[in-house]
């Protein structure tokens, strides 16, 4: 593995050639500089991950310093020291988008901890991009490969297409590029109702006077939001069941009159605005629940929606059916009276990146949906014909009488009784939104930005329970977990960060930790985390 290449600019010779030797002996590629001059000469021919450099320089500052730098290298990750530490500072560093804020004198531990953990994010970063670069690469050449390559190649490119077919029958799709294809295809499809609702309220005031009408559009709105935070989540494959799903009995009558609201903006406002008019008929049997979760159920439908919609460009009629199939299953048909499909299209369409759209289409709309129907235990038909129409039929098994479906059931969890909590965070929106969170369960909450406001309120007060962030300015969340244990060992500590994914991948739980929460957190998985260390300590 290739060490991250360091630059340290700082004008005082001891502390420059002290903190590069620090950095070299751990295997970083090192080179210094005494001023800003010398530095952005460097930077100018020279790649760097990550800068360090004190926040007084010779006629400028780091901050300043680290302007310049974002210019030259917006993707290199900047470490600020100084000897005279003052709020405004490390107000003004974490401003200017500083990764960390280190005090004079630095020892050496802290400072390779702190150009580890930023070369580590920058490893992945660069490991982020490089797949992106990968996957668009792949996308834009696979057709002229095909057709350019012989003999070997092309038995390798078929072996590809059988194996994309064997992960669709597996419920995977394993490669970080196709993760990003599917991720941007889907979160687009959740952000238009967010988009189109708050249009409609902002460009109509009158409607927000309906108060029924208005909670709709926020329920929308919201559905929409956790919808796009599942997507995100799903990053390791798509066809893979997700950690965070909710199985429950759900009503796949009132799921999908939802994702026709939720998609109106698209079916409805967008087509009128083109002249286009798309009928919707909705033939519901009274049906039993089943088993499923609601997120995943409204992404699939979703897809079919736009699907359909995209094969009527002269307008039609899209219909959905709901129906008992004897012995216990219910079905799903969803039907447009669009162009249709020939059978060579039929017999690809649930293949990944097949499509007959070109550059507007992704190619993974009805393959996601096929996998959602899978992991549900369901199946999934389509039945086309040129300038008549596609009909999909989807099939779900209905529970038992002790409401056994094969899937497992997460129960929601309950509020707690009433506790004193300290929440910790410098980003004040997140800071606010998890305390009104918990006094809307009736708990007392006193919030702090930094962890050394937190210490001095535990010193002086009692607190069942500690919530803080990972990423601060002057004290990371780490310390104060740490210093808030050595003074009340017994209280349980959260740490709730935007790194909790990747700290979960790694299997990293800073010590004196109790549970990670990743951000953005529902106020059900803030219960739940809530009990769990209650029930562990």
């Amino acid at each position: 593995m290739t060490m991250a290449k360091v630059l340290v600019v700082d004008d005082e010779k001891s502390i420059r050639t002290t903190v590069g030797l620090f950095l070299k002996d751990a295997g970083y590629a090192v080179e210094t500089a005494e001023d800003v001059t010398v530095a952005l000469q460097v930077l100018a021919v020279t790649p760097f991950d990550v800068v360090v450099t004190d926040i007084i320089l010779p006629g400028t500052t780091g901050v300043e310093l680290m302007k310049r730098i974002r210019q030259a290298q917006p993707r290199v990750l900047v470490i600020l020291m100084t000897g005279e530490p003052t709020v405004n500072t490390a107000v003004d560093a974490v401003r200017a988008g500083a990764f960390d804020y280190l005090c004079k004198p630095v020892s050496k531990d802290a400072i390779l901890r702190v150009v580890a953990n930023a070369a580590r994010l920058k490893a992945v970063d660069d490991e982020r991009i490089r797949f992106m670069e990968i996957n668009r690469g792949y996308q834009e050449r696979l057709e002229q490969l095909v057709d350019e390559r012989t003999g070997e190649l092309r038995r390798t490119v078929q072996q590809l297409k059988e194996t994309q077919t064997l992960m669709i029958r597996q419920e995977r799709l394993s490669a970080l590029g196709q993760m990003a294809s599917g991720i941007t295809h889907d979160f687009n499809n959740v952000l238009m109702p967010i988009i189109g609702f708050t249009e409609l309220m902002i460009a109509d005031p009158a409607v927000l006077e309906d108060r029924e009408k208005t909670r709709h559009m926020l329920d929308m709105i919201l559905s929409a939001g956790n919808d796009a935070r599942k997507i995100v989540r799903r990053l390791r494959a798509v066809y893979k069941q997700t950690d965070d799903a909710i199985y429950e009995l759900v009503d796949l009558s009132r799921i999908v009159e939802t994702v026709i609201s939720l998609t109106m903006p698209k079916w409805k406002e967008e087509m009128q605005a083109r002249g286009i008019m798309i009928e919707i008929v909705t033939r519901f049997d009274p049906v039993p629940r089943i088993r499923g979760s609601s997120s995943e159920l409204r992404e699939a439908i979703t897809n079919l929606i736009f699907n359909a919609v995209d094969a009527m460009p002269q307008g039609g009629v899209l219909t959905f059916g709901l129906a008992i199939n004897p012995p216990a299953s219910v079905s799903l048909v969803v039907s447009d009276t669009g162009i249709g499909m020939d059978t060579k299209t039929l017999q690809h369409c649930l293949e990944p990146f097949y499509t007959t759209k070109g550059g507007r289409g992704s190619g993974l709309g009805l393959p996601m949906a096929y996998g959602i129907v899978q992991r549900h235990h369901g199946d999934l038909d389509v039945e086309s014909f040129p300038g008549v129409g596609t009909t999909i039929r989807l099939r779900f098994p209905v529970p038992d009488a002790n409401g056994e479906s094969g899937i497992e059931t997460v129960k929601r969890p309950e509020p707690l009784a009433p506790m004193q909590i300290l929440v910790v965070d410098d980003e004040s929106r997140s800071r606010d939104l998890v305390a009104r969170l918990l006094m809307q369960d009736g708990h007392r909450v006193t919030v702090t930005p930094g962890g050394t406001e937190a210490l001095d309120l535990l010193l002086k007060g009692s607190f069942d329970l500690m919530i803080t962030d990972r990423a601060m300015p002057v004290m990371s969340g780490d310390e104060v977990a740490r210093k808030a244990h050595a003074i009340r060992a017994e209280m349980p500590i959260i740490m709730l960060t935007g790194f909790g994914d990747i700290m979960k991948d790694a299997n990293e739980t800073p010590p004196c930790v109790m549970r990670v929460i990743s951000k953005p957190m529902t106020l059900g998985e803030l219960r739940a985390a809530m009990a769990g260390v209650l029930k562990q300590g």
